[in-house]
């Protein structure tokens, strides 16, 4: 399931009802890796069971709704109930990616829209998604944009 919606606890009950639901976020993977994970779902590859499944779902519905405070993966883990050190195997297993590179990009991706929508500066929009330094925000978003967040402002004018 591919979804741009912000997961709620009730929308992940509706979910965990269904065997075989992999959640993938919009503008999260790379369509190289989409590609792959849908691949990998239609092949059954190292398709994790039911209830673990369910914790990866458990741990994005988590970061969806915590995304803006900053917080560390063992913190994550807890609030699912696992060691951090199997969240991020089941994770990656999952998703293909570790909880933390997942919610960096989730992040990133919040950032972009809030450029777009707002015109909030680039440090209250760096600390409105979980980042507290407006230069490492700066890097990060040029990492994953190839741009800095002013330009990619300036762009979707």
């Amino acid at each position: 399931m591919l979804s741009g919606r912000v997961l709620s606890f009730d929308d992940l009950k509706r979910i965990e009802q269904h065997a075989l639901v992999t959640l993938q976020s919009k503008d999260i993977l790379s369509e190289q890796e989409l590609a792959q994970s849908v691949q990998q779902v239609l092949g059954g590859a190292l398709a994790l069971g039911r209830s673990t499944s369910n914790l990866v779902k458990r741990a994005l519905v988590y970061m969806h709704q915590h995304y803006e405070h900053p917080f560390t993966r063992n913190e994550i883990a807890q609030a699912i109930g696992v060691t951090d050190n199997y969240l991020s195997r089941i994770f990656r297993q999952e998703l293909g990616l570790s909880p933390w590179e997942y919610l960096t990009r989730y992040r990133i991706r919040q950032a972009r829209q809030l450029l777009r929508i707002t015109n909030d500066n680039i440090t209250d929009i760096a600390l409105q998604v979980g980042f507290d330094d407006k230069a490492y925000f700066t890097r990060v978003f040029h990492r994953y944009t190839g741009c800095s967040p002013s330009i990619y402002r300036k762009r979707r004018e």
